[in-house]
């Protein structure tokens, strides 16, 4: 008998532990997976690198509700501001996806739109989007609003389940929670990045001239590797080919670029011999945008791009002796920053940020490079 109580008294203690570890930590909501409540002073204050995962941008969209989004790579969050005057809605949402493939950002959009009808869309582009893998590892379609068909289905909430119940949780609500009022904000609520956060943080590592150094590495090893040995797959076309369809169905205002790149990435690319590659991506781009406005009877989508020779993508990169001297335009030769971004979305909303009820108006890009922004196939 006595042995029984003690095994009930330790299966009371089990479960009471399991209870209050997964209260603490749906309270604290580390991973802003759920949608509150946040309390000034316990868990309000969020640094925002948790709301860079895949599954916190997805809840982020049911929560927020945008009237529009900018789906990129981690370029676009870098770059694109939800706050720049020419989206004209009352809210617009930065769903740019660190390492980001094109699959990934037509099912985001399928998401967001059956969240809330989408007014505009901006789709930034870059070949590195196109490579093999489809998604990334923590992507989840089975957190999204809809299936890749377009069907409604029901949130699950297994993943939210098994998240209460790690160490790795508590440490991050424990963290959360001794952190408030302490941690530089790294995201936005909009879902941009924080350019003061990467202003200090590239100061602290050793300025611009270390970044583009690290980066020459990363891509050398990586991404120019990968594209190099197994190029351009029928599968990520096929993304975009899918993406376009969806916005001609469902007549969605959308606005493609292609993302500005400094003139040092090119210099890596010419070196991997991967130049005649991006040229003929960027025409494949283009053939697939006229081929699918053709099925609808629609206009093709215009693709601007932005990664040509100008004065903005051929900035001259600090010295090394000069570690806290600011570039412009650039973080380093793959991330550009707002500045250079609203330039952008000058260009984009060109049409839709000219004053109403004048015969002749400013354009929005007067001072902006001519080869900055040339509409492919023109």
């Amino acid at each position: 008998m006595q042995f029984k109580k003690h095994n009930w008294f330790l299966l009371l203690l089990l479960a009471t532990s399991f209870l209050s570890v997964a209260a603490l930590n749906r309270f604290m909501d580390p991973y802003a997976l759920f949608d509150g409540p946040y309390i000034e002073g316990l868990n309000a204050d969020r640094p925002g690198q948790e709301l860079r995962t895949r599954p916190s941008r997805a809840e982020q969209i049911r929560r927020l509700k945008p009237a529009a989004i900018a789906l990129g790579s981690s370029r676009t969050e870098f770059g694109i501001d939800p706050e720049h005057p020419g989206w004209g809605v009352d809210s617009v949402y930065n769903c740019g996806l660190g390492d980001g493939r094109i699959y990934e950002m037509y099912r985001f959009l399928q998401h967001a739109h059956a969240v809330r009808q989408q007014e505009k869309v901006v789709v930034m582009l870059d070949m590195f989007q196109f490579k093999a893998e489809q998604y990334r590892p923590s992507f989840s379609e089975e957190r999204l609003a809809v299936d890749s068909l377009g069907r409604p289905q029901p949130k699950r909430l297994s993943e939210e389940r098994c998240s209460l119940l790690t160490l790795d949780a508590i440490w991050a609500s424990l963290k959360l929670w001794l952190g408030q009022g302490l941690q530089p904000r790294i995201m936005q609520p909009n879902g941009m990045l924080d350019g003061e956060y990467y202003l200090a943080y590239f100061k602290k590592k050793g300025g611009h001239h270390q970044a583009f150094k690290v980066m020459d590495q990363a891509y050398f090893e990586g991404s120019f590797q990968s594209l190099a040995k197994g190029g351009i797959p029928d599968e990520s076309y096929q993304a975009f080919r899918d993406l376009l369809a969806f916005c001609h169905r469902e007549r969605l205002d959308l606005r493609l670029g292609i993302s500005p790149h400094h003139v040092r990435l090119f210099e890596g690319m010419q070196k991997r011999g991967l130049m005649p590659l991006y040229a003929s991506w960027k025409q494949e781009l283009l053939q697939i945008s006229k081929s699918v406005a053709a099925e609808f009877g629609h206009q093709p989508y215009v693709i601007y791009d932005f990664s040509g020779n100008n004065q903005y993508n051929t900035e001259r990169v600090p010295t090394a002796e000069n570690p806290t001297a600011q570039m412009r335009w650039h973080w380093e030769q793959t991330h550009y920053k707002k500045q250079l971004g609203d330039l952008v979305l000058n260009v984009i909303f060109e049409d839709d940020m000219r004053p109403t009820g004048r015969a002749v108006a400013a354009s929005s890009r007067v001072g902006i490079d001519d080869g900055f922004g040339r509409r492919l196939g023109l």
